[in-house]
């Protein structure tokens, strides 16, 4: 889809800057190798983010970007969001508001409608900078081996003051997994190379917490990622999000992902350095419990836990007092 121009988009009402009356400049007609540009498909799941969600499609439409799919799919807010997808409905390539599974059966709707040759995902409370998508898009094409780009995307709170910036940094693909320790980059500022997502599965389902570092260590297996020290995009700090309402959900997710794709020494230092804070406590027997609980992987997961708990038994029991946190 041709990008619009600002006068082009519905007036913004009692606001200024950017996205509002500031547009990103205009990508040159070609990368500088003179390729042309990589069609772009950015994903927005959604669910009763009605004050932010504008402001993100905005930040999308608004980067000047030659040929870009925005793709919005509302788990059926009941908060102005309709109304505002109504407003911008021709510029979305597709959008729906219906009530849904969670954030990772949103995005996997979104992604069944994207055609463009990368991907990206942003909340619906997150935005994109100016030029932030050229950047990534650039970084990504100037190295066709790599898998994904990522840049620096500062926190900022539901208030509009900046929180934190920390740099994307990866240590070791095989500890990728190891998240907020070994590496770390928000979905939100990063672009990945929809064949290979394509080729190592799309996202798994079965998370709810961490569905984005699941895909992360899958397609390290088959390529690098750029990162870049430039800020490409804002993450808001919302104490509401799924990873903040439940931090041992995506602990227990995060031992999960490496558990099931193979990295055990990677689930063990995870476990271990958690097993007397967020998620264990009690006896071994509750911590498999909670364990169960936090996990959105019923079915699969009912052998590893069996495991797990002869290994908190076997190795660890010493961990699993009474009272302990």
């Amino acid at each position: 889809m041709r990008y619009p121009t600002l006068s082009e988009l519905p007036p913004a009402l009692g606001k200024t800057g950017w996205p509002w009356t500031v547009e990103s400049s205009r990508c040159p007609p070609t990368l500088p190798n003179g390729e042309p540009w990589p069609s772009l498909s950015i994903v927005i799941p959604s669910f009763q983010q009605g004050p932010f969600i504008e402001e993100s499609i905005r930040s999308v439409l608004l980067q000047g970007y030659p040929n870009l799919e925005c793709i919005v799919t509302d788990g059926g807010s009941k908060d102005g969001t309709v109304e505002v997808l109504r407003k911008y409905d021709q510029w979305l390539s597709f959008w729906v508001s219906e009530p849904d599974a969670g954030q990772t059966d949103a995005v996997c709707k979104g992604f069944v409608k994207a055609t463009g040759q990368l991907l990206g995902i942003m909340c619906g409370d997150d935005y994109y900078l100016p030029e932030g998508l050229q950047k990534l898009a650039k970084a990504k094409m100037a190295r066709p081996g790599i898998v994904a780009a990522a840049g620096a995307c500062p926190e900022m709170d539901l208030a509009g003051k900046f929180v934190k910036s920390i740099r994307p940094y990866i240590r070791d693909r095989a500890t990728l997994g190891d998240w907020g320790v070994e590496a770390w980059f928000p979905a939100v500022a990063c672009l990945f190379d929809a064949a290979a997502f394509r080729q190592v599965g799309g996202f798994d389902r079965r998370f709810r917490s961490a569905n984005d570092v699941e895909l992360w260590v899958r397609l390290a297996r088959v390529g690098d990622f750029a990162l870049l020290d430039e800020d490409v995009s804002i993450a808001r700090y919302n104490l509401d999000s799924v990873s903040r309402r439940d931090p041992a959900g995506e602990i227990t997710a995060l031992i999960a992902l490496n558990y099931l794709n193979g990295y055990s020494a990677v689930a063990k230092a995870i476990l271990e350095r958690h097993a007397t804070t967020r998620i264990c406590e009690g006896t071994a027997e509750v911590a498999a419990a909670r364990i169960f609980k936090s996990f959105g992987l019923r079915a699969l997961v009912k052998p590893l836990l069996a495991q797990l708990a002869g290994a908190f038994r076997q190795k660890f029991f010493g961990y699993f007092r009474p009272g302990s946190r």
